[in-house]
């Protein structure tokens, strides 16, 4: 009787290969038959074996029937996989969650939901994951999509605009997507696209005038946009903008030329950038009045007119040394020509033709002076326009309302840009670096006293407190007073009595603070605040006139500017340069060495201090920058009320104030 043998794979196919190899035979020389050809269950379980009986061809028969023993073995199979612990399985199958329960000991299947699925289960709505059985109710309700808006329309704010966005014509779908069987789900969906009708153009004309576009519409682009349907948005309606009116005006002729009357090294000032000593003859014009003109009214796309104010005719007054001519404003007199707000007016101009000296007594002139000599020791300059002296200024004073021009030196003297005020330009900051001290003495008069109020103890002497803040937090108030006061009364400075008497009172506290301040409240404090807030308001409002000086060289001198100041040349040495604005020390060498610059704007110099010699100063407010090309050392730089020294040789150093109110150089 031939042998039968029996195998198993997880299919036929797999069952043959195991015969082939235990028995050592080509499948050519077997008998094979199919008892069974395995199964794979639902979502994974209730799998069986492939089963194949394989007799050899050429084999004597056995004449044994193994059918009984095979079936056996499959009841076998399944009685142990019934018996055996097994988790519990979920899976998504078509949109429909379906749960394998656990057997014998196994663990329950858990679901997760995700944010597009709200998960009910038998009735209540789980958002984080929960366990499911086979008997639960499990319902996933797939949020929908915001729908897809097929066009979109914007008016622009001026409303002369009118854009159009035509998306492609599709409709964002989501479902339940389908997952193999596991312990632990987490649900998900899918999306995709279903196409739906395109637009027409004549539903989009419809939607723009609906939405009020009803001026300039190009239905071309329209057509285009709707063909297209790229999601881009195209302008499809122009409104029509207005024409602007145009005020009357006056066309300052003069300005467009400049008095550039060749003296010494004069041709080597650059006169534009200056904006300096331009004149006229008299008969010449110097300005035209220009008419005004009437704008035209626009539309937007939405039909409304866009309205244009009536314009306004020139407004202006003729003052000295001008007449009106028809439309032109001219010179009765040669001088220099000046607009003050809206008045026109020509400054005479005094042209000295040698020096100033005992011969002329000292200058005191209505307009601007012109000085081809030098301004000899001890005499005096003052001009209500400008002055511009091209020889050189020694042991003298200079002061001018409108600037100062020396193109030579300037020796031991004092040169005031901006009128007397100019001066203030130095005391200014300074009395506002006192004027934050003394609002922390009069906060710290009051919170101390006010703490011990309330812990039941008698008040302390306003002057023991300020000399403990002295002592410990504003240790350079009492040098900065003193300094400011020896500035009021030996410089010279024009002030009256009473603004003189303040910082004497300032300083008197400060130096003596137990006994001047001896009563417990801060009524003496706060009245000095106050007067010292009054004056700095009034000191800023006196040197609003932006007054500049130029020069080439100044030793030993004083400078001050309600304007910047501008060193064109050799530079400056042991000078003072007070400005409300920008220093500038360039030229050849540019060289700024001894004295001190204090300026309310940046600070620019060519080459700064000096290895040996006296310490030089700049001080800038915060927020404002140093920068220098060379520095030789020797030199304190302060930002606001930090400073800084540089005692070695740097090139190309900047120094600044950080956010954190930290000087910061490199």
């Amino acid at each position: 009787m031939t042998k039968t043998h029996w195998f198993e794979g997880s299919n036929v196919a797999e069952a043959i290969a195991k015969a082939e190899s235990a028995l050592k035979i080509s499948r050519d020389r077997m008998e094979i038959e199919v008892i069974y050809k395995g199964s794979r269950g639902f979502l994974g379980f209730g799998r069986a074996p492939a089963v194949i009986k394989v007799k050899m061809i050429d084999q004597e028969r056995d004449g044994i029937d193994d059918d009984e023993r095979v079936l056996e073995a499959l009841v076998l199979d399944l009685a142990r996989e019934a018996t055996e612990d097994r988790d519990g399985l979920v899976g998504v199958k078509d949109g429909t969650i379906v749960v394998i329960p656990p057997r014998g000991n196994g663990r329950y299947p858990t679901v997760a939901p995700c944010p597009q699925i709200k998960l009910r289960i038998n009735g209540i709505t789980h958002t984080k994951r929960t366990v499911v059985t086979d008997k639960d109710e499990i319902v996933c309700e797939v949020i929908a999509p915001e729908d897809q808006r097929l066009y979109e329309i914007e008016i622009s704010k001026d409303g002369l605009c009118a854009y159009l966005t035509v998306y492609p014509p599709v409709r964002k779908v989501r479902r339940l997507r389908d997952a193999e069987p596991a312990a632990e789900l987490e649900l998900a969906v899918e999306e995709f696209e279903e196409p739906l009708p395109p637009l027409s153009v004549d539903e989009v004309l419809q939607a723009l005038r609906e939405k009020g576009v009803v001026y300039g519409v190009d239905e071309e682009k329209v057509r285009t946009a709707v063909l297209k349907a790229n999601g881009l948005r195209v302008a499809v309606a122009f409104g029509r903008p207005a024409v602007p009116s145009k005020d009357g005006y006056l066309d300052l002729v003069y300005e467009r030329h400049t008095d550039t009357t060749a003296a010494k090294d004069e041709q080597k000032v650059d006169f534009r950038e200056l904006n300096i000593f331009e004149s006229v003859k008299a008969g010449e014009v110097v300005a035209r009045i220009v008419e005004p003109v009437q704008g035209q009214p626009g539309m937007t796309v939405t039909g409304k007119e866009i309205g244009v104010k009536l314009p306004r005719a020139a407004h202006f007054r003729v003052g000295k040394g001008v007449r009106q001519v028809d439309d032109r404003l001219v010179a009765t007199i040669s001088g220099r020509p000046k607009v003050t707000g809206n008045l026109v007016e020509v400054l005479p101009l005094l042209l000295i033709e040698g020096d100033v000296d005992i011969s002329t007594g000292n200058i005191r002139f209505s307009g601007d002076v012109l000085i081809k000599g030098n301004v000899t020791s001890g005499m005096t300059v003052s001009a209500e326009g400008m002055i511009k002296v091209l020889g050189i200024v020694e042991k003298a004073r200079v002061t001018a309302r409108d600037g100062v021009v020396c193109l030579d030196s300037v020796v031991n003297s004092r040169v005031q840009a901006g009128g007397e005020t100019a001066e203030l330009s130095k005391v200014l900051p300074m009395a506002k670096r006192i004027l934050h001290d003394l609002e922390i003495v009069e906060d710290a008069i009051c919170q101390i006293n006010l703490r011990l109020q309330w812990r039941g103890k008698q008040p302390v002497a306003a002057g023991r407190i300020v000399e403990v803040l002295l002592e410990r937090k504003l240790r350079d108030l009492p040098r900065m007073a003193k300094e400011l006061l020896e500035v009021c009364e030996e410089k010279g400075l024009s002030l009256e009595e009473t603004e003189v008497n303040m910082f004497k009172s300032i300083t008197n506290m400060v130096l003596h603070p137990v006994s001047s301040v001896a009563v417990p409240g801060n009524h003496n404090v706060s009245e000095l605040v106050n007067n010292l807030k009054d004056w700095i308001s009034n000191a800023e409002s006196r040197i609003k006139r932006k007054s500049e000086v130029y020069l080439r060289y100044a030793l030993n001198s004083e400078v001050y500017a309600t304007g910047s100041i501008t060193v064109d040349g050799q530079g400056c040495f042991n000078t003072l340069l007070s400005s409300a604005e920008r220093v500038t020390v360039k030229g050849t060498p540019g060289v700024f060495r001894g004295g001190q610059i204090i300026a309310a704007n940046d600070v620019y110099v060519r080459e700064l201090g000096s290895e040996v010699g006296a310490l030089t100063r700049v001080n800038v407010t915060e927020n404002r920058r140093v920068v220098c090309e060379r520095v030789l050392g020797n030199v304190l730089i302060g930002i606001g009320r930090h400073s800084v020294r540089i005692d070695e040789p740097r090139e190309g150093l900047v120094v600044w104030m950080d956010e954190e109110r930290r000087i910061r150089m490199r």
